[in-house]
């Protein structure tokens, strides 16, 4: 399935992510409990390989690069030939629609030419779900802020691809594991689904399910709340939102 689909900015190159949400080893109809040794395998096993199809229009040539860990989404930055690629690592339940983490996900640094690769990644096992990733500038550098699961942002160096800061953003935080193999996310949780940060500045917009709330992340702290859910009507799935 073509979750997502890019232009660089030069207009020359078209990205498009197809991602693949099945497992090697997949789920049983009607089955709603995996005991743990049934989780680690299915997570040994990993997932299906996904595919970034890139299209250079004006060589007017074809390339495609094969991820295990569930590609979505591009961002850009100030280099039109630098892109970034969010890897999930989630796998579907087709039968109860619920959404596995396989693996550690990842940041993929993809760089466009000739020959088009990914030359670096940011990937550890307490980085998960990533629902959304952007690409910011502060004090002449290039970052890339991330939700992560559980209500967690990271900040990462564009450049270096190497981790700056984890923003906490609850003090009861446990941070996710891989330890009992593959697991469940909830439908719904605290976690923001979207991040926009604000160049040349220490705030980040963060939207969740039910408000959104403006985070200074010099201080650690949460500096204005819009509740915009006021009947706090329960959410399935959240939309990705845009900062024009």
């Amino acid at each position: 399935i073509i979750h997502s689909v890019s232009v660089n900015p030069t207009g020359r190159y078209v990205i498009a992510v197809s991602t693949t949400a099945d497992p090697h080893i997949p789920f049983s109809e009607g089955k709603k409990i995996y005991n743990e040794d049934e989780l680690k395998k299915m997570l040994n096993a990993g997932l299906k390989d996904s595919q970034i199809h890139i299209f250079d229009r004006e060589k007017r040539t074809y390339q495609v690069i094969l991820l295990d860990d569930s590609p979505a989404h591009v961002e850009f930055g100030n280099d039109p030939n630098v892109c970034y690629i969010s890897s999930h690592s989630l796998g579907v339940n087709p039968y109860d629609g619920f959404v596995y983490c396989f693996g550690k996900g990842a940041i993929n640094r993809l760089e466009l030419g000739e020959i088009s690769e990914i030359t670096k990644k940011y990937q550890e096992e307490d980085f998960s779900r990533l629902s959304t990733h952007k690409v910011f500038e502060r004090n002449g550098k290039q970052f890339i802020a991330v939700t992560v699961y559980p209500q967690q942002i990271f900040i990462i160096d564009a450049e270096s691809m190497q981790l700056i800061t984890k923003i906490k953003l609850a003090d009861s935080i446990v941070p996710a594991t891989l330890r009992h193999g593959a697991y469940r996310y909830p439908r719904v949780d605290k976690t923001p689904f979207s991040v926009h940060p604000i160049n040349e500045s220490p705030y980040l917009f963060l939207i969740t399910g039910k408000a959104i709330q403006v985070y200074n992340y010099d201080n650690m702290k949460e500096e204005f709340r819009y509740q915009y859910n006021v009947l706090k009507d329960p959410i399935a799935v959240l939309g990705h939102s845009y900062n024009k």
